[in-house]
């Protein structure tokens, strides 16, 4: 990400604007469950609230391009995450096969673990 001067001192407003409406909206003295719909409802309404302040501040279109910076770059770290962890995966499975003795006791292991996963995410939790 290319930062020059405007857009780092666009990110360091969006902290300074952020974080006080974040304090304000959260700010405690309710009972437990009015405070828990507080914080909720708040943690829904601050973004759109800052991205109001941050557009009428430095313009729509310069807000618009830089969320859309932001998420573009997020979505190519995530991307590349998802790669490495799957090519760390990969060669870690050619590591355990070759290292081992008995291949198909290794081959049994993976699978087993595999099915243990996949019946894992299937099932639903009461």
């Amino acid at each position: 990400m290319n930062l020059d001067f405007n857009d780092t001192f666009y990110y360091i407003s969006l902290i300074v604007i952020g974080a006080p409406v974040i304090y304000f909206l959260t700010k405690s003295g309710f009972s437990y469950r009015e405070e828990k719909k507080t914080v909720l409802m708040s943690l829904f309404l601050t973004p759109i609230l800052v991205l109001l302040l941050m557009s009428v501040i430095f313009g729509i279109d310069k807000t618009t391009k830089n969320i859309g910076d932001l998420f573009g770059d997020f979505l190519h770290f995530i991307i590349y995450i998802v790669i490495g962890l799957i090519f760390l995966g990969i060669c870690l499975v050619i590591l355990v096969f070759l290292i081992a003795d008995n291949k198909k006791d290794v081959i049994n292991s993976i699978k087993d673990r595999i099915l243990k996963i996949g019946k894992g995410i299937g099932r639903k939790n009461k």
